[in-house]
């Protein structure tokens, strides 16, 4: 561990927690960002996640100069939950802002965080960010933007500006709540993709959670998502949401996939044609960086997480 050697003239209001894994360009511009913010009563504490690059010892070199105050730590490789629960431990400020390694906030990103808690002081609230796909080097795809907006990744095309939103949007890479709370309720080490939508689901069921969408507190998303990613992740969520029903079985209903028995068989038949999958996942993604193909490219998407779902193959 290595902590920076600058302070607070006061106690941080807010600790920004970050997650890293073998990412060391991204994390570091992630560090660099934060350097921007309006608001400068944070502190940060990183928690490296047993990465297989230089990670740690580019982030524990940086604390030694940033200009906040910055604790590094280390773990064997254990998952975001357990590098999420590892660093709350270390946590005092009376919020917490869950912060991806991939993502970039604008100046004010901080800020408007602190702002909304301000405004709600309920232990129970919590704040969800806009996270934006964006890439300094060229033009984010259709493809992309649909993933974003409609669910293919992230949802932020069905809800607006202050609307509450439930436990499936605690987007742990852009979301911020109270310390004491969080703290009350472990992040689940065991699931991975879908470890924020359990984590939400226990504060809100046991807890009250309510979330609210400030669509102004903007993180930039460095993340490329073209389709052969995005069928191989679509494919282990459904895996991992298979995991997650086994844990909570009252959630059996929001993820398995709803059709007839005649639909559901043929979805299993339609799953096991991997020559046909491979072909048309070869033409998605010659066709990705110029059309969204979004009823398609939907249904697609679905159809991997069925197969992860229901222990099939990979289409």
């Amino acid at each position: 561990m290595t902590d920076s050697p600058k302070s607070t003239t006061s106690s941080p209001a807010i600790t920004i927690l970050i997650c890293a894994y073998s990412r060391r360009p991204v994390v570091m511009e992630c560090l660099r960002r934060l350097e921007q913010q309006t608001y400068k009563n944070f502190d940060v504490v990183l928690i490296d996640d047993g990465s297989i690059d230089d990670t740690f010892a580019a982030t524990t070199e940086y604390a030694k100069t940033a200009p906040y105050p910055l604790r590094v730590y280390t773990q064997p490789n254990g998952g975001v939950g357990r590098a999420r629960n590892h660093g709350m431990q270390y946590i005092t400020a009376p919020l917490t802002l869950l912060l991806g390694q991939d993502v970039w906030a604008h100046p004010d990103f901080v800020e408007r965080h602190v702002r909304n808690h301000e405004e709600h002081p309920d232990d129970r609230f919590a704040v969800l960010g806009l996270s934006r796909y964006f890439d300094p080097d060229r033009t984010i795809t259709p493809f992309e933007r649909y993933l974003e907006t409609y669910g293919g990744q992230f949802s932020y095309g069905h809800f607006k500006h202050g609307d509450h939103v439930d436990w499936r949007y605690f987007y742990t890479g852009i979301t911020s709540a109270k310390t004491s709370f969080l703290k009350k309720y472990a992040s689940v080490e065991n699931i991975f993709f879908l470890e924020d939508m359990a984590w939400g689901y226990k504060m809100e069921r046991d807890g009250g959670l309510t979330v609210v969408y400030d669509s102004l507190a903007i993180g930039d998303h460095y993340h490329p998502a073209d389709v052969t990613w995005s069928l191989e992740r679509h494919y282990r969520v459904g895996q991992h949401a298979r995991m997650l029903v086994t844990d909570l079985p009252e959630l059996t209903d929001q993820f398995k996939v709803h059709a007839s028995p005649a639909r559901l068989n043929f979805y299993r038949w339609l799953a096991g044609q991997h020559k046909l999958w491979h072909v048309i996942g070869a033409i998605m993604q010659r066709l990705h960086t110029r059309w969204a193909m979004a009823w398609f490219s939907g249904r697609v998407l679905r159809l991997h997480y069925f197969a992860g779902f229901e222990g099939m193959p990979k289409p």
